[in-house]
């Protein structure tokens, strides 16, 4: 279990993405996620995805004292940004502020973010936890439930 865990912390975002360069006039278009609508940080600020870097949407009801779910949040806390931008969010304010305190009671830091409208129409609420994962090259990749971060990762590394 250590080594699956260690396997998708260290190769679970990093999935080599190249830069593409254009023979008319050298110029380096690098792939960047676009994300469609907008996505509030704690500090009020909007999220900049930077380019080769893959977005994880993470959206769960946020109970305090539920196992299966510090252990999703632990595992996003513990990705590596440089690769993957994890986003956990929430619609509202009232609920980005209660998850934001439940994980800070846990002791770990991950900002919650405030989804728009738009940002949560992507997101399947029949099954949450929902887990989405954007790719710079356009590419969408989904789980839901318990778990569904390390199984999206997993399963998105070996290439199924």
């Amino acid at each position: 279990m250590f080594f699956v865990a260690s396997f998708i912390l260290v190769f679970g975002c990093d999935r080599g993405t190249e830069d593409v360069v254009s023979g008319d006039n050298d110029s380096v278009s690098v792939a960047t996620v676009s994300l469609s609508g907008i996505l509030v940080a704690p500090t009020g600020d909007t999220v900049s995805v930077p380019p080769k870097t893959d977005v994880i949407l993470y959206y769960w009801l946020p109970l305090d004292r539920y196992d299966e779910m510090a252990s999703d949040l632990l595992f996003l806390a513990s990705l590596d940004d440089s690769t993957c931008l994890v986003l956990p969010v929430q619609p509202d304010f009232d609920s980005r502020n209660h998850a934001q305190r439940v994980i800070n009671n846990m002791g770990i830091s991950l900002p919650v973010y405030l989804a728009d409208s738009t940002v949560m129409s992507k997101i399947d609420t029949d099954i949450l936890p929902f887990c989405l994962l954007l790719t710079p090259e356009g590419e969408e990749f989904s789980e839901s439930g318990f778990g569904s971060p390390s199984r999206l990762l997993s399963s998105f590394g070996s290439g199924e």
